[in-house]
């Protein structure tokens, strides 16, 4: 990748370049995943609260969820999407509460929370 890189610019180009493109070009996986997997019994002792519905958190509760980890999403407002909804500017991706969503429980409190229980597949 490194010579490829360097043919391609004409100049050299620093070792520590090679694998953030590895990774650009879909050559490295960019998932989070276990070294080793913990024991269910461990991923239920933990509970990861989420403030904030915006599209950096949905995008963390799906990471989450993907690896097993139960969590919940916390929003002061009536939608999701983050602040981009709450200020009249159009946010890159607003999902309201009545679209189905696959986790193990929502509800609605002050604002909508959404749960996600490591037992249960989560896909938005």
């Amino acid at each position: 990748m490194l010579k490829m890189m360097r043919a391609c610019l004409g100049e050299n180009v620093a070792p520590e370049y090679a694998p953030l493109m590895r990774e650009e070009m879909g050559f490295t996986p960019r998932d989070a995943r276990w070294a080793k997997q913990p024991a269910a019994e461990q991923l239920e002792q933990r509970h990861v609260l989420i403030v904030g519905a915006g599209v950096c958190a949905i995008a963390l509760g799906v990471a989450l969820g993907r690896l097993g980890i139960p969590y919940t999403i916390v929003e002061k407002n009536d939608e999701l999407g983050g602040t981009g909804t709450s200020t009249g500017i159009p946010a890159a991706v607003s999902i309201r509460p009545t679209i189905h969503i696959h986790f193990h429980s929502a509800r609605e409190t002050t604002g909508p929370a959404i749960s996600h229980n490591a037992k249960s597949s989560s896909t938005i």
